[in-house]
């Protein structure tokens, strides 16, 4: 009997070594730089090439753009996999599994040409201005600002489309996440004519969804996260994109 048992350990051990990865899709709808650059480059690859890498074979993510529209609707249908990058301040859902852990402290920030060096202080520090939003995007209190006619919306595609028409005049002021605004300005060449306001718009925490429910993927996600910050790894990626 003992043999038997030492036998079908050895065998289970071995046939471990051996099994596949389970395969994770990473949805993401943040195609922005610095999370997407291009079709390999990008902080969501290196965040699920580096997920992969401390799983020991576990799990292989995998990265998947869409719009937000789509992410909504794999939630809904409780597909499995991961939606990284996210705050329980953007989701209805109650019933969302969510990490412990967090990615990263962020925010978003209001941007502005130099001439203007716009300083957010609330609604009332941008009555009378042209903002420029992403289509589709909500604002905290600059929703209801447009509204009432208190300021005009002007939608581009994406954030450096508003960036390149505060540079030609067209719209005052705009509001991006703090992270992609540093990269998108360092690397177009535009830190002598966008000014970053002292006050940030809002703050977050981006944490992940783990959507179907997986507790056993949410558990090695939060073991993860908790020594994420103290990681040099995981800092020279980030570092890569400030």
């Amino acid at each position: 009997m003992r043999f038997f048992l030492l036998v079908s350990a050895a065998v289970l051990w071995a046939a471990s070594l051996f099994a596949e990865p389970r395969h994770v899709e990473v949805y993401t709808y943040h195609t922005h730089a610095p999370f997407i650059i291009d079709e390999e480059r990008g902080l969501t690859y290196d965040l699920a090439g580096y997920l992969t890498e401390k799983s020991n074979g576990v799990y292989d993510f995998t990265v998947l753009t869409m719009t937000r529209a789509r992410v909504d609707k794999i939630l809904e249908e409780k597909v499995e996999g991961i939606i990284p990058w996210v705050s329980p301040d953007w989701f209805s859902d109650e019933t969302l599994l969510w990490t412990r852990g967090e990615l990263m402290l962020d925010g978003n920030t209001v941007i502005s040409s130099m001439d203007l060096k716009l300083d957010y202080s609330g609604p009332e520090s941008v009555k009378g201005l042209r903002f420029g939003g992403v289509r589709g995007h909500h604002y905290v209190d600059i929703d209801p600002l447009v509204e009432a006619g208190e300021i005009r919306r002007f939608d581009n595609e994406n954030h450096l489309n508003n960036f390149r028409m505060i540079e030609k005049g067209r719209i005052d002021f705009t509001i991006a996440p703090l992270a992609a605004s540093r990269y998108l300005i360092k690397s177009n060449n535009m830190e002598e004519t966008l000014y970053l306001s002292g006050e940030l718009h809002s703050s977050y925490y981006r944490r992940i969804i783990v959507s179907g429910g997986d507790e056993e993927l949410r558990r090695f996600l939060d073991t993860v996260l908790a020594r994420i910050d103290s990681d040099p790894k995981w800092q020279l990626y980030v570092n890569r994109y400030k």
